[in-house]
């Protein structure tokens, strides 16, 4: 079983960060992707930010760990802040970069566990908890 980690970082007016994936369907998503062996879940989560999007990011907090049934067993949704670098796309995996608001985007752009990702990351602000389970759309969080 693989483990993803992805990072949803906040922007201006309740936009979070997308990165549109250069290869596949080249859809939107959060930065992230594979926890390499023996490496912490922050950690991966900066690394695959950096080399998406070109930005540092400093963790907040886990959002939740959820069970997925496709692309990777396991999906950590982390909360991070810009604290430097320049927002520009790696041009390998990834060959554009922004800030989008949920209701902004359409379903065909960005993949559907990504958007639920997003939506958890939305509706769990705020909250100090994480979230476990199945990756449910729309989410489901209980006060």
């Amino acid at each position: 079983m693989s483990v993803g980690v992805f990072v949803a970082i906040r922007g201006p007016d309740n936009s979070f960060l997308l990165v549109k994936h250069a290869y596949g369907e080249r859809k939107w998503s959060l930065p992230g992707g594979k926890l390499e062996q023996g490496e912490l879940v922050p950690n991966g989560g900066q690394r695959e930010t950096l080399e998406e999007a070109g930005v540092i990011v400093q963790i907040i907090r886990q959002v939740g760990i959820f069970s997925l049934r496709k692309t990777f067993g396991i999906a950590i949704l982390l909360e991070g802040r810009i604290i430097g670098g320049k927002l520009k796309p790696d041009n390998k995996e990834t060959s554009d970069c922004g800030f989008f608001k949920i209701d902004e985007l359409r379903q065909e752009e960005i993949y559907p566990a990504q958007l639920s990702l997003l939506m958890w990351a939305d509706a769990t602000e705020g909250r100090t908890m994480s979230v476990y389970g199945w990756l449910s759309v729309p989410p489901t969080p209980k006060p």
